[in-house]
């Protein structure tokens, strides 16, 4: 059972998505919520799976309530009983990201020929597989429900791994292809093969460079236009699962910092929270964020994602800026070394 619903008045235009669905167990009700073509914020009604006459009444009573408020259903609402579209909490999927390592120096990249350059989005990562039906794996390889059509949008059988932002799956690599898994192919000729392959609405390529002039135009368009940043990856690799402990083959540089945080404590009376990162056995504070009104303030014990200026070793990050939680990491990634500190300070 799932309902999209959407609310436009004035300045507004924002989502808000609910699903019933089975688990082994039983039934769970989750909901996604926020402004169109904006990552969602994500939750659920229920905390561990009820009956299906009991989850029938949470799901009534949150749409209800929504379109109290004003919203409207979609036109891709489907209000049926669902009949054994399992969601689970482990690890099912074999198919696993490969990740990125963080550079200093974009230019020895743009200028190195053997490495091609990407947009990077700033989303929720997603491996997408379609055999007549879609399903939708995180970066730790827990099967999620689908909260986008992308069935009409994709013609032929194929694994792709990309983010969702918002309602919109950016795709930039070609996992398999009519069955075969082509991980072992070089990054150049995955995504030339990527490039073949037509996608209908709610699916985008993301923007890539071969040549170093291009490249270069590339880095200065998503510099100009405010993007999160730039993914240089090398043409001969191939897919690999994770992520080395240092280098490697597939790099990120972001024109901004952000890194994941635990929220140690609420601020009482203000939209604030404690965040801290964990260095070895000790857990260290690294300062406060404001939450602003349009996401809900986060309990304690919360993984977050958090955008910052700059940090100071020993120090809190300056000018944070909450982006929203993190559902798809693990805590043993909430550490210190994710911070990148001023230059002088390295």
């Amino acid at each position: 059972m799932k309902v999209s619903m959407f609310y436009c008045e004035g300045k507004s235009d924002k989502v808000y998505h609910v699903q019933l669905d089975k688990v082994l167990e039983g039934y769970v009700v989750n909901f996604q919520y926020g402004r169109r073509g904006s990552a969602l914020n994500s939750g659920t009604k229920t905390e561990s799976p009820v009956s299906l006459e009991n989850a029938q009444k949470v799901f009534t009573k949150l749409v209800n309530e929504k379109q109290a408020k004003g919203y409207k259903q979609g036109a891709d609402s489907v209000l049926v009983i669902p009949q054994g579209n399992f969601v689970k909490t482990e690890v099912v999927s074999e198919i696993l990201p490969q990740l990125l390592n963080p550079i200093e120096d974009p230019e020895i990249y743009i200028n190195d020929d053997n490495f091609l350059a990407q947009e990077k989005i700033d989303g929720e990562r997603r491996i997408v597989c379609f055999d007549g039906e879609i399903t939708q794996y995180n970066r730790k390889g827990q099967l999620i429900p689908t909260i986008t059509d992308l069935k009409s949008a994709i013609k032929d059988t194929c694994v792709l791994d990309g983010e969702i932002v918002g309602e919109e799956f950016f795709v930039f690599d070609l996992l398999s292809f009519k069955g075969k898994d082509i991980r072992n192919l070089k990054c150049e000729e995955r995504i030339t093969l990527l490039s073949t392959l037509s996608f209908g609405k709610g699916i985008t390529r993301v923007l890539t460079a071969t040549s170093l002039l291009r490249k270069k135009k590339l880095f200065e368009h998503l510099q100009m236009n405010n993007k999160e940043g730039i993914v240089f990856k090398r043409k001969d690799a191939q897919y690999v699962v994770g992520r080395p402990a240092s280098g490697g083959d597939n790099l990120k540089f972001k024109f901004y910092k952000t890194a994941t945080f635990l929220v140690s404590n609420l601020t009482e009376g203000k939209r604030s929270v404690g965040l801290e990162l964990i260095d070895g056995s000790e857990r260290i504070f690294m300062g406060k964020v404001t939450i602003p009104p349009n996401h809900k303030v986060p309990t304690v014990g919360t993984l977050v994602e958090v955008r910052y200026l700059y940090a100071y070793r020993g120090g809190a990050v300056f000018q944070p800026t909450y982006l929203g939680p993190r559902t798809d990491v693990d805590m043993k990634e909430v550490t210190l070394k994710q911070i990148v500190y001023k230059s002088e300070e390295i």
